[in-house]
């Protein structure tokens, strides 16, 4: 199952509504002295533009390179995604490009998570895999209508395996770490709901996104993240659901919210009926399922499954997802391989295990 987070994309309106504003002459009452981009000084009798951190030259307003993140024209990037997106001096140090500090953030968010959820919200099958995607492709690939100005930012993948699951997460590169973070708590809200919502139970797409949208919004919340707060209200992405969660959680709060989740019977949350009242002082439980134990590790390479398309594939091969040419290091009994990903099709994965020449095909489907 895939579920994806998404973020209005402003950036198209960005440099016309906020980055160029109406010009200031150079002789307004308010005389700034330096560009904020290009350091020198204002041209006596020269246009100057204002942008949100400051004021432009007329030279630094017309370049057409701009920050990916806040829309400020860019003379040199101090940080580049894999795909091409750029970022200014100011927002360069607290983008997250790395996939190791996109794992720490994803780790940190979800701890934060579940103690905002006073223990309700712990995985039976923690292990998650995250990843890192670039912009342009999923936008494209993944969106119904890739003009709606609607930008994914990042999706989860569970899938049921026996009585295991298998969890990943696939985040955008290049956002700031508070976004990155705020994902981290939609995507693993969505994972919990994976494992725990039983299947007959029926949630509206919005109701399931503000639910998950609820746990980022608390996130920030509990951060002082007054920005992420309003970003979060104001992306339309659920349609509005997101301000009734809000609501329903000042009013009831949480646990009544995650009662209804779990065994509510309305497809959307109306959090004055009867039922939200009788879930606000129903008992405080876990979630309804039986513990399991840990996973045991595979004793072999198994292809649990394929995500993307042609143009762009990825394999989860036991606990790790590969793209064609990453190496990584896999568990099997009581050992680790280094596997090379050679390639990666519809439904079959070729791989190189320990540098052997001969290589090894696995289908999906087969034990």
């Amino acid at each position: 199952m895939l579920s994806a987070s998404k973020q209005f994309n402003v950036n198209r309106l960005f440099a016309i509504i906020c980055l160029f504003i109406a010009p200031l002459s150079a002789a307004a009452q308010i005389q700034p002295s330096l560009c904020i981009v290009c350091g020198r000084p204002f041209k006596a009798g020269s246009t100057i533009y204002k942008h949100a951190r400051g004021y432009l030259c007329g030279d630094c307003a017309k370049l057409p390179t701009h920050c990916s993140l806040c829309g400020i024209p860019v003379i040199e990037a101090a940080a580049k995604t894999t795909d091409g997106r750029v970022i200014c001096k100011d927002d360069a140090p607290e983008a997250v490009i790395d996939e190791t500090e996109a794992r720490r953030v994803f780790s940190e968010a979800s701890d934060e998570v579940r103690r905002i959820a006073r223990g309700r919200m712990e995985l039976q099958f923690p292990q998650v895999a995250v990843r890192m995607f670039d912009v342009d492709f999923w936008s494209r690939e993944r969106a119904s209508n890739p003009d709606d100005g609607m930008h994914t930012l990042g999706f989860s993948h569970s899938r049921k395996l026996g009585n295991d699951f298998v969890h990943n997460v696939i985040m955008l590169s290049g956002q700031l770490r508070s976004h990155l973070a705020g994902v981290a708590a939609h995507e693993y809200t969505h994972i919990w709901m994976h494992e725990n919502v039983p299947p007959t139970r029926k949630i509206e797409p919005e109701s399931v996104e503000a639910v998950c949208e609820l746990l980022a919004y608390k996130l920030a919340t509990r951060r002082g993240d007054t920005n992420s707060q309003a970003r979060i209200l104001q992306n339309p992405y659920t349609k509005g659901r997101i301000k009734d969660f809000v609501e329903a959680d000042a009013y009831l709060g949480l646990d009544a919210i995650l009662n209804w989740v779990l065994t509510g019977t309305t497809p959307k949350l109306e959090w004055r009926t009867p039922e939200m009242l009788a879930a606000a002082s129903a008992p405080r439980e876990a979630a309804p399922h039986i513990a399991a134990a840990p996973a045991p590790i595979p004793d072999k390479l198994l292809l649990r499954g394929i995500l993307g398309s042609a143009k762009k594939r990825m394999a989860l091969i036991n606990d790790k997802t590969f793209e064609k040419d990453d190496e990584l290091e896999v568990r099997v009994a009581d050992k680790k391989l280094v596997v090379r990903c050679l390639d990666i099709t519809e439904n079959e994965v070729v791989l190189q295990v320990n540098g052997a020449q001969e290589p090894v095909r696995l289908r999906l489907g087969e034990k």
